[in-house]
């Protein structure tokens, strides 16, 4: 009789227990179930949230690149056309202006050292730019007569200015008018015949002469700086 009771009591124990550690399982299982149910949902989440995904190969952060963003495409230079750079602008040159040349009759004054004649002449003379004293020069040094004194070939003129109020003619020569020496009487009708020819085509009544700058001067006439030579007519006659 006790041993039956005591079978009894064992199958009940054992019994009891297995329904414990079936329970505790299931609890288990259920607990397991819970938890990989849920970690899909909280890995979604961080992904959402992250701004900065790590690079698996180098572990460098990279920019996360927003795909709603479009990037422009790059500038296309290789069919690039460079605009011409406008040319410079260049000035017309002017066009000098040409000599004005005409033609004037002129009263010449020469002495004529063979028959110790004072004769005057006209001649029509072309005068360049209104240059009429250089004019007169250049007939003086090709004379009509070759017994009429020539100014000195090389001796030009470096200006000539008239003072209407003083009826003064100042002409200044770069060199000596003479090539050589003569006598007084001479020199004297030459320098003359020049003072009368200069003076009666300008129309004025005094003439200076001047080389350089200086009054004229040879070995038988001397002029101060501001002397001048009186225009005087008596005893020149015209050429016959």
């Amino acid at each position: 009789m006790k041993k039956r009771i005591l079978s009894i009591i064992l199958i009940s124990f054992s019994m009891l227990l297995f329904t414990s550690c079936s329970k505790n399982n299931v609890d288990k299982n259920n607990e397991q179930d819970h938890v990989e149910a849920s970690s899909p949902e909280t890995d979604i989440k961080n992904e959402d949230n992250t701004e900065d995904l790590a690079d698996s190969d180098t572990g460098k952060t990279e920019e996360k690149q927003d795909s709603n963003v479009s990037t422009p495409p790059p500038k296309n230079t290789a069919n690039k056309v460079e605009k011409p750079q406008t040319p410079t602008k260049v000035e017309k040159e002017e066009t000098p202006t040409k000599p004005k040349t005409v033609s004037k009759a002129l009263r010449l004054y020469f002495h004529d050292t063979m028959s110790d004649k004072k004769i005057y002449l006209s001649k029509n003379v072309n005068i360049t730019d209104n240059a009429i004293v250089t004019a007169i020069i250049n007939e003086f040094k090709n004379p009509p007569n070759s017994s009429y004194v020539a100014i000195n070939p090389n001796a030009g003129v470096s200006s000539a200015k008239v003072n209407k109020e003083a009826s003064l003619l100042t002409v200044d020569f770069n060199n000596s008018i003479l090539t050589k020496t003569f006598g007084s009487g001479i020199e004297g009708y030459f320098i003359q015949g020049l003072v009368n020819t200069l003076g009666y085509n300008l129309g004025v009544s005094n003439v200076r002469i001047t080389i350089n700058g200086k009054g004229y001067s040879s070995g038988h006439i001397y002029l101060g700086d501001n002397d001048s030579f009186n225009v005087d007519y008596n005893g020149w006659n015209p050429l016959k």
